[in-house]
């Protein structure tokens, strides 16, 4: 390589909304240019590692469960959607874990990476459920209401104003990352109900 630029490929749809966090950590980052092996960084679903077996022989993937930051898409939007419309509710689903990892931390995991061919999984490494992340959420926009179903009847009618795809959360480990790089990412609920944000943040 000629110089520190290099491109990003984008394995699932929506996930553009990374590239003003990667931009920011990485000012070099040539986030429109060509993608030869030694010059591209992948960033996948957790979901999709077995598909990114060949990919990884030569370029470095990152694969993420539910990634949470300004312009989010996929089941973190969902959540945050049902959160702000006030149709979230506290069903027994709320106890299902999920793994999170925040746009901030990928920027910085995609700068550990750069040029390691090799599958890695990123998560924040902290132990969430969907409903503490409903939770952090709603502080995060104003202290927003979750409600709880007061009958089994309407728990029944209306669950807790997500689609079937929470039945099955991601969940992953992505602790091997955090160990081998020394990654010390964001736990995403707290950094969700504490940060202060103002017109820097992205």
């Amino acid at each position: 390589m000629d110089d520190n630029r290099f491109s990003l490929r984008l394995i699932a749809p929506g996930l553009d909304f990374l590239l003003p966090y990667v931009s920011a950590a990485i000012p070099e980052a040539d986030l429109t240019g060509s993608e030869t092996a030694d010059r591209c960084v992948a960033i996948a679903p957790v979901a999709d590692a077995a598909k990114m077996r060949d990919l990884a022989a030569h370029t470095p993937v990152l694969l993420c469960p539910g990634i949470v930051g300004t312009g989010m898409t996929g089941f973190p939007f969902e959540v945050a959607s049902a959160v702000f419309k006030g149709r979230f509710y506290h069903t027994r689903r709320s106890d299902n874990p999920i793994s999170l990892i925040h746009a901030l931390d990928v920027a910085a995991a995609v700068r550990l990476v750069l040029g390691k061919p090799g599958l890695y999984t990123i998560t924040d490494g902290a132990e969430h459920t969907l409903g503490e992340f409903a939770e952090a959420l709603a502080r995060r926009m104003g202290d927003r209401r979750i409600l709880r179903h007061r009958t089994a009847f309407t728990r029944l009618l209306l669950g807790d104003g997500l689609g079937p795809e929470a039945d099955a959360p991601v969940t992953a480990d992505g602790s091997d990352f955090a160990a081998r790089f020394d990654f010390h990412p964001h736990n995403v609920t707290e950094y969700l109900r504490t940060h202060v944000y103002d017109q820097t943040d992205i």
